[in-house]
């Protein structure tokens, strides 16, 4: 157990590094591989010939803006922390995240040190991401942040732009090469590199996932195997929070209540908007 949580410990400290997303490219990356194949991709059948041989565009927006995931039924059911990030209002998640934060370092909340260490990280991991989406030409209205059992790691956002567009955005910023995942049709892997130290993952032309480097085949295969069940604890409990800013749950053993003898709780939820913060359905701080 301890040996457990030293891991997640350490694993964590991983997500400092998304500052890194937004630095310049570093030299060193001589010798991209290849990509595996030329076949069509899912973006490009049934489009007429001139369509596929000109080069795709590779400025402003790609895809639809604003979308949100129709459902939360891909997070795997054993993930730890589910947070959602309302991207709508800069101002009301940018006072919920300094919030959440001041929650996180109340040790009254008797939040678990990984979850609290997370949100307290919030503000430096969205505004490292903030570039990597202009680059992708991605304009959510939604993220979601996913921590799995095995210290996975993962930022997560609806898209629909074609593959072959995000595949010559990240071959063009940072000379990475998404190759398909053969155990599981529509996805597509970009492992990491020199200049982009995560793995980018796409599947179909729904989500985008952002994951530590190397992981993101393990990811994509986490995901695949979950049970895709609405009715899940993380993405039910999710779903059932009201709109806010910020909606996180924590699911799982690693919760403790802080009370002797009472057990671990089964779920904890958050819900913060610009004004207030609500603890497991409480406010908080209590008044």
């Amino acid at each position: 157990m301890i040996a457990t949580f030293r891991a997640r410990l350490v694993g964590l400290s991983v997500s400092a590094g998304l500052l890194a997303l937004a630095a310049c490219p570093r030299p060193g990356d001589a010798g991209t591989e290849p990509a595996e194949s030329t076949e069509p991709t899912e973006s490009t059948t049934g489009r007429d010939t001139a369509d596929t041989d000109s080069p795709p565009t590779l400025d402003g927006i790609c895809g639809t803006a604003g979308l949100r995931f129709t459902d939360l039924a891909w997070i795997p059911s054993d993930a730890r922390l589910a947070t959602s990030l309302s991207l709508d209002d800069d101002d009301a998640l940018g006072a919920a995240v300094a919030l959440l934060a001041t929650l996180a370092s109340d040790p009254e909340s008797t939040l678990p040190l990984i979850a609290a260490m997370d949100y307290r990280q919030l503000g430096l991991q969205l505004g490292s991401l903030r570039p990597t989406l202009e680059v992708l030409g991605s304009a959510p209205a939604e993220l979601v942040e996913i921590l799995g059992p095995d210290n996975q790691l993962v930022w997560a956002w609806p898209s629909d732009c074609p593959a072959d567009q995000v595949s010559a955005r990240l071959l063009a910023r940072w000379q990475l090469v998404p190759r398909a995942d053969l155990e599981h049709p529509g996805v597509r892997v970009a492992p990491s590199s020199d200049r982009f130290p995560f793995d980018l993952v796409t599947i179909g032309e729904r989500h985008i996932l952002l994951t530590r480097g190397g992981q993101g085949r393990a990811v994509a295969k986490w995901l695949g195997d979950s049970d895709d069940s609405p009715d899940a604890a993380p993405a039910s409990a999710l779903a059932d929070l009201k709109a806010a800013p910020i909606r996180s749950v924590l699911v799982g053993e690693w919760l403790l209540t802080g009370t002797a003898g009472s057990g671990p709780a089964a779920v904890r939820t958050i819900r913060v908007t610009a004004a207030e913060v609500e603890l497991d359905a409480k406010p908080w701080p209590t008044p």
